[in-house]
Order: structure tokens, then C-alpha cells, then sequence
């Protein structure tokens, strides 16, 4: 038994291997592309071989912030791949792999119904994942359903004019990013996602026909936006962006809205409104107000190199506050001028 690493979009081997044993969107050479264009980095993967052959896979990207270097897999959903008889001992081969790799934290996500185990001795952050079941419903039978707050708040945002609109071109992609960033600031969460992500999953899959950007507008204003993406069964709701100034209308209500009914329309079978952390009781809320149910997810994290990785946990405390917000922005700002000129 032993592990290679390995760059997955120059392996054809793994680019199979994945295909066979993993459905999931986020596991695709599509995904694995937009995440590759978006940070700027190769999409790694941690193989386990019996012998010469290939039992499991660990794709992720090596985030490397000098400060400390952190291998992430996957991005948003995704994580181990393979034989679940031999995950165990995968995990015991992954330290010393790390060690050689000077990979100072790893992070791995957990679905609740991903089939491996918690391993032992890792930090586990909770979170949840809010999934809507839409199998056999229509617009009609959905609107019913709905509670009563659901269709007050949606009634709202048609009387004030709101006028819902899919993306015209790639140039509106950099309203989606600012709607996005305005809503980081306003939670004091860190921005994900770039646009340079943003760009790529309309390169990689809206002109595909596999997502969609959708826009409210508010008197020719684009206020609000969303962005689904399209599986075998599900639409992902990846992303939300909105401007505070206009939420009394409920722009998000009519999005949301609009994303179950185009999940009806073609003929899915749920709406995943992805994560929310435990603390972010609001985000949670609004997710459950739809039917939405509540499942457990993991952020699951292994340290290795316990200085730089408690930098890194304290500085993801500390961009939590208004101030470590503000340093935090400064920061991303230098380190995106820097890459632009090299």
C-alpha cells in the first residue's frame, strides 16, 4: 500500500477513476477547471494504490498563504473518493505524505451521507446543508405549500416592482462579484469566492446550458443575484449576493423563488441551498422558511504544524470583526496587486 500525489487534470487515470465512482458536480473536470482558473492553482490528488492499482482518491488544491500552506479538499462539497475497506489506512498514510509536503493544515468537508467515517484526532467544525425535496411538485402545488410569510415576502417583491432577469453576457458577471462582496461585508465574513471563479463557471458551465446567473432588478437596478448550478438531480444554489440598502423589498425571496420553480420546470429532484454554520442562525432560518431541511455537514481540520496553524485559526477569528474584516480586505487587496503583476 503507499501514496503518490498527483496533478489530476494531467492524469488520465484519475480523470476516470473519478467519473466512475463520484456524481457529485463538484468532483467533475469541469469543477476541478473552475477552481483551477479561479485560485490559480493545479488540482492535487492524494492517491492510494494497492499495488498498481488506484483505491482512493483525495482531490484538493495546496493553498499556499506563505504564513501557512493548507491543502483543501474539496471545494464546495466533494472530498474522498474510493474503496471505503481501505480509508483508514489512507488516513494513516496521509500524515506522513503532509509532513514531506510541508502542508501545514488540512481541511476535508463531510456530507451527512458521505459514506466514509469521522476520522479520529481532527477538528470538526458543524455546519448544516438545507435541502428542498421538490420531486413531484409543481407551481401550483409548491405555492400552496408555501407558509404564509413565504408568499407575503414573495407578493412583496412583485408589488414593488422587482423584475427577475437571467444573465445577458460575461461583462455582468462583475455585477454578480459586487453583489457577492457587498453581502461578505455585511455578514463580516471573508470573500470566498473571486471573480475570477466567477468568470469561469459561466465560461465552464452557463455557456454549457449547466448553470445560470439570475438577476433582480429594482427600476433598472440590478440589486440582487444568485447563481445555480445544474447536477444530475439537483440544483445547487452556489451563490447569493445582494445590495442591504434594497432588502426590504425581498429580492432574495423572489431569486429563491424563481430557482425552485426552474428546479420544477426541469425536472429535478432537490434544491441544495449548500452551507450554513451553526452560529449564522438568520442565513439558517431564511433557508428552513422554504421547507428546507436540515442535515448535518463537517468541516473537518488536521493541523501539522500547531505555530503556523494557530496563526491561521486566529486569523480566522479575528476577520470575524470589523476590524480584522478591514485588515483581512487590505490584504487580499495587496496579495490580488502582487499577482497581477507577476
Amino acid at each position: 500500500m503507499h501514496l503518490k500525489r498527483k496533478e489530476i487534470s494531467k492524469d488520465e487515470e484519475l480523470i476516470d477513476f473519478i467519473s466512475v465512482n463520484s456524481k457529485c458536480i463538484f468532483n467533475s473536470p469541469e469543477w476541478f477547471r473552475v477552481l483551477e482558473e479561479g485560485f490559480g492553482s493545479p488540482m492535487i490528488g492524494y492517491c492510494f494504490y494497492d499495488g498498481n492499482k488506484l483505491k482512493a482518491i483525495l482531490p484538493g488544491i495546496i493553498f499556499d498563504f506563505k504564513i501557512v500552506k493548507i491543502f483543501y479538499s474539496n471545494i464546495p462539497y466533494g472530498g474522498l473518493i474510493g474503496d471505503a475497506k481501505v480509508l483508514s489506512e489512507y488516513f494513516s498514510l496521509l500524515k506522513s505524505q503532509f509532513l514531506k509536503d510541508k502542508i501545514d493544515v488540512f481541511c476535508l468537508t463531510k456530507k451527512s451521507d458521505d459514506y466514509y467515517s469521522l476520522p479520529n484526532k481532527y477538528k470538526i467544525r458543524s455546519a448544516y446543508q438545507h435541502i428542498i425535496n421538490i420531486q413531484g411538485l409543481t407551481s401550483e402545488i409548491l405555492w400552496q405549500n408555501y407558509k404564509k410569510r413565504v408568499r407575503r415576502d414573495i407578493r412583496k417583491a412583485e408589488k414593488s416592482g422587482i423584475i427577475v432577469r437571467p444573465i445577458k453576457d460575461r461583462t455582468e458577471v462583475e455585477l454578480m462579484y459586487k453583489l457577492y462582496c457587498r453581502t461578505m461585508e455585511r455578514n463580516h465574513s471573508y470573500v470566498v469566492w473571486n471573480k475570477r471563479i466567477i468568470d469561469s463557471i459561466y465560461d465552464n458551465f452557463i455557456l454549457q446550458g449547466k448553470s445560470t446567473i439570475i438577476f433582480a432588478e429594482f427600476k433598472g437596478k440590478v440589486i440582487a443575484g444568485i447563481i445555480l448550478i445544474y447536477s444530475e438531480d439537483t440544483v445547487y444554489y452556489f451563490m447569493n449576493g445582494s445590495l442591504s440598502e434594497y432588502l426590504t423589498y425581498c429580492p432574495n425571496d423572489i431569486l429563491l423563488h424563481t430557482a425552485i420553480n426552474i428546479g420544477i420546470e426541469k425536472k429535478f429532484r432537490f434544491i441544495d441551498l449548500m452551507t450554513t454554520y451553526g452560529s449564522d442562525k438568520k442565513l439558517a432560518s431564511f433557508k428552513e422558511k422554504w421547507g428546507g431541511k436540515r442535515l448535518d455537514f463537517f468541516i473537518l481540520e488536521k493541523d501539522f504544524n500547531f505555530f503556523r496553524s494557530f496563526l491561521w485559526n486566529l486569523g480566522l477569528g479575528l476577520v470575524k470583526t470589523p476590524l480584522g474584516y478591514k485588515l483581512f480586505k487590505l490584504f487580499q487587496n495587496i496579495t490580488e496587486t502582487y499577482r497581477k503583476q507577476d
